[in-house]
């Protein structure tokens, strides 16, 4: 890939050292995920990174990316909460607020996969009336309405 410019909001902060760069006006400020004061090893991204380490460990590096099918983000979606239930009963058997993070960023990034190859909209809004039917609701529903949940997004189109 080759870039040829660099983006340019058209604004300019200059420095008393006479640099001068273009301005951060909306563009993530990802310093602010970090409180200050709080120790590296204490820091949610630190502990999230920890929880990606320790998985990799488990299952190998990057094992969360092949998932690409509703199935797998309705797993992610069931550990989040269970993780989240954890975490609000004070249960520290675990970081559970890092497996929070952690389900819902791989729940979110295979929705995305799942959307960029359908290259439709796909969102949780048609599986809401099938929740709490059963412990795997949103399986069910998607067989309710003809699919089997196992495939690719390919074959998955959301009304």
């Amino acid at each position: 890939m080759k870039f040829e410019s660099v983006k340019d909001s058209g604004k300019r902060e200059s420095y008393s050292t006479g640099m001068v760069r273009d301005t951060q006006d909306g563009k993530p400020a990802f310093s602010l995920l970090l409180r200050e004061g709080v120790p590296f090893e204490e820091q949610m991204l630190t502990r999230w990174a920890q929880h990606m380490a320790n998985g990799a460990k488990k299952y190998g590096d990057r094992n969360w990316e092949k998932a690409a099918t509703t199935e797998e983000m309705e797993r992610f979606k069931a550990s989040a909460i269970r993780h989240l239930v954890q975490w609000a009963c004070g249960d520290e058997s675990e970081d559970h607020a890092a497996a929070v993070f952690f389900n819902i960023n791989a729940y979110e990034t295979t929705k995305y996969v799942i959307n960029k190859s359908n290259d439709a909209p796909l969102t949780a809004a048609p599986l809401i009336p099938c929740i709490g039917r059963s412990p795997n609701s949103a399986f069910y529903c998607m067989k309710e309405r003809g699919h089997d949940g196992k495939h690719g997004a390919g074959d998955l189109r959301w009304e």
